[in-house]
């Protein structure tokens, strides 16, 4: 139900798409999984994933905003082998307002992501 492949022996995305949800399974982002897919805008990577592989959202054109579901010290931890292009943001989730600068998000009632600020 998260539209798109993948290797649960590994826990691994091998391909996504625009409407995927990552599982909270899964723990790494193959290489290109997400290439080319100009119609992605956004997405919400969970604070299980560990590694993401090179080119993993390669000539996403459209993509503006990465919501990552851990923290700051959690993301800086993450096996990063891509490189986001400068139009995009990531946000990290704080369930309260934070009290220092930075790119954070949260849920509202309807489960619906909004950033703080």
């Amino acid at each position: 139900n998260c539209n798109a492949i993948i290797e649960t022996s590994r826990n691994e995305i091998i391909v996504g798409c625009k409407n995927t949800t990552i599982p909270t399974s899964v723990t790494s982002i193959r290489d290109y999984a997400f290439e080319d897919c100009t119609s992605l805008t956004s997405i919400e990577i969970p604070s299980s994933v560990t590694t993401i592989g090179k080119y993993a959202f390669g000539s996403c054109t459209s993509l503006t905003s990465v919501y990552y579901s851990g923290t700051v010290e959690e993301a800086n931890n993450i096996s990063l082998s891509t490189k986001f292009e400068d139009t995009v943001t990531i946000y990290y989730y704080s369930e309260t307002e934070p009290s220092v600068e930075g790119n954070y998000w949260y849920y509202d009632e309807n489960r619906q992501i909004k950033v703080w600020g």
